[in-house]
């Protein structure tokens, strides 16, 4: 039998994974958080694979201490927190699951978008200080949804759905994506913007989906933010790395835009003490955009089951590289 670890103490006991793995494999997890480096390692030293979701950074030399590991399976879209390169210098096959819950992230964003542009938080407040009617309204401005902007930086899965969604509620929609074509921006209607500049100083809403890495971290700092309306918002439901997190705090303290919404953070989990609590023109999830009963069901099954394809000796359907596969001799 194969031993296979999971990660997140919160799995445990591992039912989903020990029903798709079922006889070919010993499925543990831990029964608290894995703290540190030497604490994941000292976990999961006996693995064949693992399932991961931990937010400690899984490197070479941690690789190297788990002598038997043949596979790295993500439990999530993201895959910053595992080194592939080291991973594929050691022929450990990586996965991820990059589709499991594009649905709720979409819902997420818009519904984040649609709180700010309608005004619903500062309008309850008002309603709870017994403000009424005229009264409210002289102290907020809203517009007509059919006059504003979405722009979305980044066009791929999740931000294609925020496009439909976005566009059932009458929003005018851009995007920029250098690496995507005309035609699949022109396929739902989307107006495709040359530059992220463009798309910054065009927009009402500016909504964030990009993966992080060395390109995009802090793609969104203090200059790109100087370029957003005065009265624009911004949205992430991506990596919190892509966003100069202080520059943003500033500028939403001065009011520079309206405001923001935001499901993630440079650092999780965002310390109380951080200044976006204090904040009333930010709205704060806790990185809980891709969230349902069925996304956390899907997840953990695709996981699982790019673990069997991987120990079976067939290619895992995401499979994030394919030289360690062909390396190992597989086919």
């Amino acid at each position: 039998m194969f031993n296979v670890a999971l990660t997140d103490h919160t799995t445990n006991p591992p039912l989903i994974e020990r029903e798709i793995l079922g006889k070919m494999a010993n499925v543990y997890c831990p029964d608290r958080r894995l703290e540190s480096d030497d604490e994941l390692v000292a976990f999961a030293r006996d693995a064949d694979a693992i399932i991961y979701s931990s937010g400690l950074i899984l490197k070479g030399g941690m690789m190297d201490r788990i002598p038997n590991l043949k596979m790295i399976s993500m439990q999530s879209i993201g895959f910053d927190v595992v080194d592939v390169k080291a991973a594929t210098e050691r022929r450990i096959l990586v996965s991820n699951v990059p589709d499991y819950c594009v649905e709720e992230v979409a819902d997420h964003a818009v519904s984040l978008a649609l709180a700010q542009l309608r005004g619903l938080f500062p309008l309850d407040v008002f309603v709870r200080k017994s403000r009424w009617g005229a009264e409210s309204g002289t102290a907020i401005t809203l517009h007509r949804l059919s006059t504003q902007v979405f722009g979305l930086v980044g066009f791929g899965n999740i931000a294609k759905r925020v496009a439909m969604r976005a566009k059932s509620f009458g929003l005018r929609v851009i995007a920029y994506d250098p690496y995507l074509p005309r035609w699949e921006f022109t396929l739902l209607g989307v107006e495709r913007v040359d530059s992220l500049a463009e798309l910054l100083s065009q927009s009402d809403v500016v909504s964030a989906h990009v993966p992080i890495n060395e390109r995009t971290k802090n793609l969104i700092g203090a200059r790109e933010i100087g370029l957003m309306k005065q009265s624009a918002y911004f949205v992430n439901t991506g990596r919190g790395k892509t966003v100069d997190q202080q520059a943003l705090t500033a500028a939403l303290k001065s009011k520079r835009i309206a405001g923001a919404a935001l499901d993630v953070f440079h650092d999780e989990p965002l310390s109380h003490d951080d200044p976006l609590m204090t904040l009333d023109n930010v709205i704060l999830t806790p990185h809980i955009a891709g969230y349902s009963e069925e996304s956390l069901i899907a997840v953990r099954r695709d996981a699982a089951q790019a673990v069997v394809d991987a120990l079976s000796g067939k290619r895992p359907q995401f499979l994030l590289n394919p030289q360690a596969f062909r390396e190992a001799g597989v086919s």
